[in-house]
């Protein structure tokens, strides 16, 4: 028979086990509702890709190739929108004054420079806005003097989204014929006071026809 002893044992695993179910589930939901957005996913896991690749092939172009292979896994059907959320994310960096400005210091486009700047996280974009290019990076940036988006993607994706005017509903034929037919119903009507003017004159010639008659008789 388990004694009393054993009872408090089972006891305290089953609390235990309870209290570690517990935990884990939190855990679960918790990385569930904190997502990583696509743009970081695919930046984070292309930024592995690239700096894999030996030193003399990190270059613009292989940015480039493994930004657009990544995407194709992380986007699905719609990959091409990387590059719009590129450069959306971009744009957080080009509003500073002073990113501008030291991007401008040293001959560098602020737009090229904010997206390499991307491509290295949404860690090094916080410090970034926080702290300064020039602290965060320095002349680092000066490697970053072409950009990693093609603006003919992103124009079209733009256009693609625009939303086209409606085209004017033309006028069923139906209706000018009816406009045209009361219109010389009005202009029949109009005429008509002038015939019975005519029609009363007449009348009166026969009359005067008649007492010339009688006169002459």
């Amino acid at each position: 028979m388990p004694s009393a002893k054993d009872g408090v044992i089972l006891d305290m695993t089953e609390t235990s086990v309870n209290k570690i179910e517990a935990q884990t589930s939190k855990k679960v939901k918790g990385a569930k509702a904190s997502k990583t957005p696509a743009i970081w996913m695919t930046l984070n896991r292309a930024r592995r890709k690239f700096y894999q690749q030996l030193k003399a092939t990190q270059n613009n172009a292989t940015k480039i190739a493994c930004i657009d292979e990544v995407a194709q896994e992380v986007y699905k059907s719609g990959h091409k929108m990387v590059w719009y959320d590129l450069l959306k994310e971009s744009k957080r960096l080009t509003n500073l004054i002073d990113f501008n400005e030291y991007c401008h210091s040293l001959q560098r486009n602020p737009a090229f420079v904010a997206q390499h700047v991307a491509f290295e996280g949404s860690g090094v974009v916080n410090k970034v806005m926080r702290y300064g290019v020039e602290s965060v990076l320095g002349d680092r940036i000066l490697a970053y003097d072409e950009p990693l988006y093609n603006p003919v993607k992103i124009r079209g994706l733009l256009d693609e989204a625009k939303p086209t005017a409606p085209k004017p509903i033309a006028e069923p034929s139906s209706a000018r014929v009816e406009v045209s037919t009361t219109l010389v119903e009005t202009s029949t009507m109009e005429e008509q006071p002038e015939v019975a003017v005519i029609m009363d004159d007449t009348p009166v010639a026969e009359e005067q026809v008649a007492t010339v008659s009688e006169t002459a008789a």
